[in-house]
């Protein structure tokens, strides 16, 4: 099956590194027209390395930085787009910061809403679009220290779900995907080698996901081969989640 997206115009957020990258990295060699976020300045010798059309530099955090962007790419005619950024804090719930709080789901939550607010106005006009919510295994289970994370991974889902109802009659097809722990560098600072290895042991196909793993998933599902399925939650986790007790139980 060849994925083609010659002619469109796809917005990764986050598509400086893991994940993102790879999905701009795959998204260019299908022949798109890629955008990508970051919150840094980056040299042009790096946007030849990732292969991206632009780059826009853009704090999330910082609200004026973030309707400069929205009124931005209102003018893009963006036909795919791919909510990747995020952030997290770890703490429980009784000395969680409120700001940290308020940081994680702004981020991971409302900027993707303004962001699929301020492209679905297009894609609703011209008949098509694909929006992909980048989530995580946290979307559908609760992990202690990480209670702004999974709460505004779990508001992700029904995010997608509320856009799928109103926009799918449009053919513009919104899906979650929801990644396992995968090989990252930010997944290395927290883990270390050993953690990663101990990781990789709970996983029932063996491994963790690389981030062609991820990425072969998004490109399809945010591709034309994708037709009819909307408002899902793809989770690509090497079948953690339903490993249930495993042949050796007792």
């Amino acid at each position: 099956m060849i994925i083609d997206y010659t002619n469109k115009t796809v917005l990764i957020t986050g598509g400086t590194r893991g994940i993102g990258k790879q999905i701009a990295i795959d998204m260019k060699a299908a022949g798109a027209k890629v955008i990508v976020t970051g919150r840094s300045k980056i040299h042009s010798l790096e946007l030849d390395q990732i292969g991206i059309d632009e780059y826009i530099a853009v704090d999330f955090l910082d609200i004026e930085q973030t309707n400069a962007f929205i009124e931005d790419i209102k003018k893009k005619e963006i036909d795919v787009c791919i909510n990747n950024a995020g952030i997290n804090q770890i703490g429980e719930i009784p000395d969680f910061p409120i700001d940290k709080w308020e940081d994680v789901i702004r981020m991971n939550l409302t900027i993707p809403f303004m962001i699929t607010q301020a492209l679905s106005k297009y894609m609703i006009e011209q008949n098509y679009g694909r929006i992909i919510n980048v989530a995580s295994i946290s979307s559908t289970m609760g992990v202690g220290g990480r209670v702004a994370y999974s709460s505004s991974k779990h508001g992700m889902l029904g995010l997608t779900e509320v856009s799928s109802t109103e926009f799918s009659k449009h053919n513009v097809l919104v899906n979650t995907v929801s990644p396992g722990i995968t090989v990252t560098d930010m997944t290395y600072q927290a883990l270390g080698e050993d953690g990663m290895v101990e990781k990789s042991k709970l996983m029932p196909i063996g491994r963790l996901a690389t981030v062609e793993d991820i990425s072969n998933v998004v490109m399809f599902f945010a591709s034309d081969k994708n037709s009819y399925v909307a408002g899902q939650n793809i989770c690509v986790d090497g079948g953690f989640l339903h490993k249930g007790f495993g042949s050796d139980a007792s």
